[in-house]
C-alpha cells in the first residue's frame, strides 16, 4: 500500500517549511560553531563545523548516509583540516575494519533473515517475560563469545 504524503498546495506565498528546515539548521550550527566562546584554533572550528553539518545531513535530510560522509571527508581534506596521510592512517586502523565487518555481517544476517529466525526461535519458547529476557541474554552471550573467540584466534 503506497504511503501518502501531505503536500501543501503550491501557490505564491506558501512557504514549505520542511524544505528549509535542514539549511536553516545548518546555518544555525555554523553560526554557533564560529561564534563559540574561547580561542580554539581555526582548523578546530572548521572541523567542528564540518562534523556538525554532517550530523545535520544525516539527521535532517533525506540524503544517503554515504554521500554525507564522503562530502564531509572531502571537505575536511579540501580545507586542510586533515591530511590524506592521516586519513589513510585512520582508515587503516584495525578497529575501523572490525566496525565495517560488523556492519557487513549485520546486513547479511538481515538480508538472509537468519537473525530474525534465531530471535524468533529463542523468543518463541519463552513462557514469561523473565524467561524471554534470560533466553535473549543467553543468545547474546553466545554470540559475543563466538565472535570474540574467533577474533582472538586470528589475532
Amino acid at each position: 500500500m503506497p504511503v501518502l504524503e501531505h503536500t501543501a498546495p503550491a501557490y505564491p506565498g506558501n512557504i514549505d517549511l520542511h524544505r528549509w528546515r535542514a539549511p536553516a539548521l545548518a546555518l544555525l550550527v555554523i553560526a554557533l560553531v564560529m561564534l563559540a566562546p574561547g580561542e580554539p584554533p581555526p582548523l578546530a572550528r572548521i572541523t567542528l563545523g564540518i562534523f556538525s553539518l554532517a550530523l545535520v545531513g544525516w539527521l535532517a535530510t533525506r540524503l544517503e548516509d554515504i554521500h554525507v560522509a564522503l562530502s564531509a571527508v572531502v571537505t575536511l581534506l579540501a580545507t586542510g583540516a586533515t591530511s590524506p596521510a592521516r586519513l589513510g592512517a585512520a582508515l587503516g586502523h584495525p578497529l575501523i575494519w572490525l566496525l565495517l565487518a560488523a556492519f557487513v555481517l549485520g546486513a547479511a544476517l538481515r538480508e538472509t533473515t537468519l537473525a530474525a529466525q534465531l530471535a524468533a526461535r529463542a523468543a518463541g519458547r519463552s513462557r514469561s517475560m523473565a524467561g524471554l529476557c534470560h533466553r535473549l541474554t543467553g543468545v547474546i552471550i553466545i554470540a559475543v563469545i563466538t565472535v570474540a573467540g574467533n577474533r582472538g584466534a586470528r589475532g
